[in-house]
């Protein structure tokens, strides 16, 4: 491999890298935006049609979380991982395959493993990788292999292309979070947006939708609930 063909697919590996890490920050706020817009549009809905929620009231019975003592499991540490039995390569299984298995074998499965190692972390990747050469999907071998950074036995333009296919995929995801209403109503504090965001989903809905100055006035509003 020339020196600037193995840049080229280090800077490439580190971008899909940097793309995964986001994509997995990206998910746990999408819950977060997703559960405080359903919560902002209920109130908005309420207030449109005139009802009033009293956040600042003593709550109901439905509203209150019962309480529940600490059982003595709740003390104790969790079960270890399950590991997944060491698999056999299947004879049709290419060479590059089965001695990239075996390279993620020595680094992850939990007998090599030190006091040291991230043990829950380690034994993942290690069942990732049983799985994926037990069913021969082996584009999820080489994905755990990206992420422990372990070389590769293909040729560069092999490699270039698998990367390349998987930065694709990762920005498509990353558009999905990105383009849904949750997210744009939560990354804005401007009222003015948020009221166009909020014309925008009480119109796919088939609701009514109030004039532009009542739809700012309710996004002001929110604030004061």
């Amino acid at each position: 491999m020339s020196k600037s063909r193995k840049r080229r697919i280090k800077a490439m590996t580190a971008k899909l890298k940097y793309l995964n890490g986001y994509i997995a920050e990206a998910s746990e706020t999408f819950e977060e935006y997703n559960a405080l817009f359903k919560q902002d549009y209920t109130e908005i809905l309420k207030m449109i049609s005139g009802e009033k929620k009293d956040r600042n009231g003593p709550p109901s019975d439905e509203d209150e979380t019962p309480s529940r003592s600490v059982a003595p499991s709740d003390l104790q540490d969790p079960p270890p991982p399950q590991v997944e039995e060491e698999v056999e390569p299947s004879p049709e299984t290419p060479a590059w395959a089965k001695k990239l298995y075996r390279s993620i074998a020595l680094t992850t499965h939990p007998d090599k493993l030190t006091a040291k190692d991230d043990v829950e972390e380690k034994t993942r990747l290690f069942n990732a990788a049983a799985r994926s050469l037990k069913k021969g999907e082996l584009d999820k071998l080489i994905d755990v292999a990206l992420e422990l950074e372990l070389p590769i036995d293909l040729p560069d333009t092999e490699m270039a292309r698998i990367i390349s296919g998987k930065i694709a995929s990762a920005e498509k995801e990353i558009r999905v979070f990105e383009s849904c209403v949750a997210w744009h109503w939560c990354e804005t504090d401007d009222p003015i947006v948020k009221s166009r965001i909020l014309k925008q989903a009480l119109s796919s809905q088939g609701r009514d939708v109030p004039e532009d100055g009542m739809l700012l006035d309710l996004v002001k509003r929110l604030d004061e609930v």
